[in-house]
């Protein structure tokens, strides 16, 4: 069985030694960065599990006068595929991220599943 030995460090490599003495010198410090890196990862990944309701009141006032009736509004919960910006009727805008998950109308859920934009 052939044993391998670690190189040997040359003593005429300066940036070599100097940089494996600057990570032992900081070490700690790039140890607590990567754990700081991993937390804030996890939360971002926690948030993106977070539903963004875009859905609106539910319950909506429809008609005039004395013939006014509260029609309660249904809403589905969709993963957005890609980035999608989309105006579904006058001045709704919705602008979803990938991956992320939405509580959206059911009508506007309906149309970006038809268009395959979204999961539901």
């Amino acid at each position: 069985m052939e044993m391998i030995m670690p190189p040997r460090k040359r003593s005429g490599d300066l940036t070599g030694n100097k940089s494996a003495e600057l990570r032992e010198k900081h070490a700690d410090e790039l140890k607590e960065k990567a754990n700081r890196l991993t937390m804030l990862q996890a939360a971002s990944e926690a948030e993106m599990q977070q539903p963004v309701d875009l859905s609106g009141p539910d319950t909506e006032t429809v008609g005039e006068g004395d013939a006014q009736v509260e029609v309660k509004r249904t809403k589905k919960r969709v993963r957005a595929m890609d980035d999608v910006e989309a105006t579904i009727g006058a001045g709704n805008n919705y602008r979803l991220e990938k991956g992320r998950t939405y509580d959206l109308p059911s009508h506007v859920a309906d149309h970006l599943l038809e268009k395959g934009l979204v999961w539901a």
